[in-house]
C-alpha cells in the first residue's frame, strides 16, 4: 500500500523553505510521496497596461522568462533540500489564478492526503486586507494541513 501523498507549498520565500525543511525533519516517513508545489499567475497584458504604458509582446515574453528562471532556481533549491527523499518531485503549475486556488485544486485533483505550508505571520488586519494563502488552503482543502511558522 502506498504511503501518504503529501504536498508542500513552495514559493522561494524563507517561510516556504522553512516549511519544507520542517516537514523533512519532523514529519517525513520513508513511504510518503512528496510533492513540492509551486504556482505562478498568468501574465495578462491588459492587466498590466495603462493609458501611459502598454505591455508589448516582448515585455510579456520577458515576464514569462523571469517566471521560468525563478521556477528553475526554486526547483534546484527544493531538490537540494529534499535530496534524501525517495518519492519526491517538484511541480510547477503555470497560469494559476492564485496560489491558494492552485494548491486547493492540485490537492483535490491528485488525491493529496496532507498539506504543509509556511506562513508569513501576517497580523489580523493585514491578513484580512491582503488575504492569506495558508488561511485559504486551510479552509478549502478537506485534508489535514500543517501551517509552519518561523
Amino acid at each position: 500500500m502506498p504511503g501518504l501523498n503529501v504536498v508542500i507549498a513552495v514559493d522561494g520565500s524563507k517561510h516556504a523553505e522553512h516549511a519544507l525543511q520542517y516537514y523533512i525533519d519532523q514529519l517525513h516517513r520513508p513511504d510518503h510521496i512528496v510533492t513540492a508545489l509551486y504556482t505562478t499567475p498568468p501574465i495578462i497584458p491588459a492587466f498590466y497596461s495603462t493609458p501611459y504604458a502598454v505591455m508589448t509582446t516582448d515585455i510579456v515574453a520577458a515576464c514569462h522568462r523571469d517566471q521560468e528562471t525563478h521556477a528553475v532556481k526554486l526547483k534546484v533549491s527544493c531538490d537540494e533540500i529534499a535530496k534524501n527523499l525517495q518519492n519526491y518531485k517538484f511541480v510547477h503549475l503555470k497560469d494559476i489564478e492564485s496560489p491558494g486556488h492552485g494548491i486547493v485544486n492540485y490537492v483535490k485533483e491528485n488525491n493529496v492526503q496532507y498539506v504543509v505550508i509556511g506562513t508569513r505571520g501576517l497580523g489580523t488586519v493585514k491578513r484580512t486586507i491582503l488575504g492569506s494563502v495558508s488561511d485559504h488552503v486551510l479552509h478549502h482543502v478537506h485534508v489535514p494541513v500543517t501551517i509552519v511558522s518561523n
